[in-house]
Parts: structure tokens; C-alpha cells; sequence
């Protein structure tokens, strides 16, 4: 990973509010339709994203230790008006990178489902492994798995977004995602909000003598 560049100026147009100064890295999964990898980083608005690739030239598929640090839905993305999923993930408690999928995908219904399986299980501030991969059928879309220690799902939500998904009702499906999200967001800024509890304190009060009560 230490091949990327950074992308932060393009981040924020990817980003609610528009602004992304923690984030140093954007990359897209599938952006580049006629090649076999799977994760692309931008290296500027104008540039072609480039494919992650391992040392020994394969498809980088793994994103390892990473921790869920927010999640969104994004409307009105590039010329094409599309809707997208972000995830910002911070890596080995480092840098933080953004992850960006159209929100139809099944690379984005695999995601939200691991995410909401880890929630389930009270787990979504645990580090776990993103793998992304290309399944064999088709036009070979791309599949997500959330794996801590072994892979967790919610398999009623994924049944409830595949069904969506069979039925191309969209509108229903993306009600859904976009209520998981605002649940998993919730959540994770509860989890970092910082303690502002008040210590006790000792108030001496004197006693009145002679008052009226």
C-alpha cells in the first residue's frame, strides 16, 4: 500500500460536506470494467484510476486490520448522478482511506451486510479483514467478505437486499442500506464520542439559622 498517492483532493468530492482532511486515500472498487482487478486508487480527477496490484502482479484482494471509522450514502456522484457507498476505514491504526462503491453493487450489499453482522454481534469496532474478489459467472461482479477471525453476515439483511435486488426494486432496497448505514453510523459516534462525564463533586452548603423556609 505504500505505492499509493495521494488523493485527497479529489476525496472531498466524494465526501458529504465536501471536505475530507483525514482522509488520504480514495479507492474505487471495479471503476475500470476490462480489468481483472478489483480495487483501483485515484491519483487525481483527470488520471485513470490505477489498479492494486500485489508484488507478484496479482489482484490485490485484501485489506488487512483495518477499523470501521464511518460510513455513508452519497447522492448526485459525477456526471452520471450516481448514488454511492462510503466506507473510511483507518489501516494498522494509521492512515485512513476511503472506500467507494456504487451503492447497487453487490460488492456494497456484501459490505453492508458484514458490517451490520459485526454490529449484530457488538463487534464493529473490532478490526477485521476486508476481502474484495470477482466471482466467476457472468460479467463477474464483485463480491465483499468482512472477516474477523472467520466471516460475519447478517444473512436476513442480505436475504432482505437480495430479495430487493431479484425484484429490482431499488427504491426499497436503498431505503435499507441508507437505515443500516444511519444505525452503523449512530453507533460508531457513540463509540468515539469522548467521555464528558462530570466527576462528583463535594459541595459544602452551610446550614441557615433563623431562616424562613
Amino acid at each position: 500500500m505504500t505505492m499509493l498517492v495521494d488523493s485527497s483532493a479529489i476525496v472531498a468530492d466524494l465526501v458529504s460536506g465536501g471536505e475530507a482532511p483525514e482522509i488520504k486515500y480514495m479507492i474505487g472498487v471495479g471503476v475500470v470494467k476490462d480489468s481483472e482487478a478489483v480495487l483501483f486508487y485515484y491519483i487525481g480527477n483527470d488520471e485513470q484510476p490505477v489498479p492494486l496490484m500485489t508484488r507478484a502482479g496479482k489482484p490485490l484482494t485484501r485489506l488487512s486490520n483495518v477499523n470501521l471509522v464511518d460510513v455513508d450514502v452519497v447522492t448526485g456522484i459525477g456526471t452520471e448522478n450516481a448514488t454511492k457507498l462510503n466506507i473510511v476505514i483507518q489501516v494498522n491504526n494509521d492512515y485512513k482511506i476511503l472506500v467507494t462503491s456504487g451503492i447497487q453493487t453487490w460488492w456494497s450489499m456484501c459490505v453492508i451486510s458484514g458490517l451490520y453482522g459485526l454490529f449484530q454481534n457488538g463487534m464493529i469496532t473490532e478490526s477485521f479483514n476486508l476481502d474484495s474478489y470477482r466471482g466467476n459467472m457472468g460479467r463477474k461482479p464483485i463480491f465483499a467478505s468482512i472477516r474477523c477471525g472467520e466471516v460475519y453476515s447478517d444473512k436476513e439483511l442480505y436475504a432482505i437486499l437480495n430479495a430487493d435486488r431479484k425484484e429490482k426494486a431499488w427504491e426499497s432496497y436503498e431505503l435499507s442500506m441508507s437505515s443500516i448505514v444511519t444505525t452503523l453510523k449512530d453507533t460508531l459516534n457513540t463509540a468515539i464520542k469522548p467521555d464528558t462525564a462530570v466527576e462528583a463533586v463535594d459541595v459544602q452548603v452551610e446550614e441557615t439559622v433563623g431562616g424562613d423556609f
